[in-house]
C-alpha cells in the first residue's frame, strides 16, 4: 500500500493556495533580481563613460600645457585632440593674464556627446 503525505491528500484546497503563494513569491523575487542586475549594468556603463570623460579631459590638459611649455607665444583660442576613446574640442577664453576659461566639447567613441567648462592657470 502506498503512503501519501497528509498535506497532499487534504482535499480542502490548502495545498493549491500554498503552491500559488510560493510561486508568486518566487516570481516576484526573480523579477526583482533581474531588475537589480539591469540597473547595476546601466550604472556600470555610466561610470565607465564618466571615467573615459575624465581621462580625455586630463589628457587634453596635459597636451595643452605641453604645447604652452614648448611655445612661448600667445595661446590659440581653439584646439582639437583625438584620443583612442574619443575626441575633444577645446575653446579657450582669456580671463586674466595667465588664467583661461576652457569650454570642452567631448565626443566619445560610442557617439555620446558631453560639454564641460573649467578654469585653468597656465604659467
Amino acid at each position: 500500500m502506498k503512503k501519501h503525505l497528509k498535506l497532499i491528500r487534504n482535499e480542502s484546497g490548502q495545498m493549491l493556495l500554498f503552491v500559488l503563494i510560493s510561486a508568486s513569491i518566487t516570481i516576484v523575487l526573480f523579477i526583482g533580481a533581474v531588475k537589480l542586475y539591469m540597473s547595476t549594468i546601466e550604472e556600470s556603463r555610466f561610470l565607465l563613460e564618466q571615467l573615459e570623460l575624465e581621462s580625455i579631459v586630463q589628457m587634453s590638459q596635459i597636451d595643452l600645457l605641453s604645447i604652452n611649455e614648448k611655445d612661448e607665444e600667445e595661446m590659440k583660442s581653439f584646439y582639437h585632440y583625438t584620443y583612442p576613446n574619443g575626441d575633444i574640442h577645446l575653446k579657450l577664453t582669456k580671463i586674466e593674464n595667465n588664467r583661461y576659461l576652457i569650454n570642452n566639447d567631448i565626443t566619445l567613441k560610442n557617439e555620446s556627446k558631453y560639454e564641460s567648462a573649467f578654469e585653468i592657470e597656465i604659467e
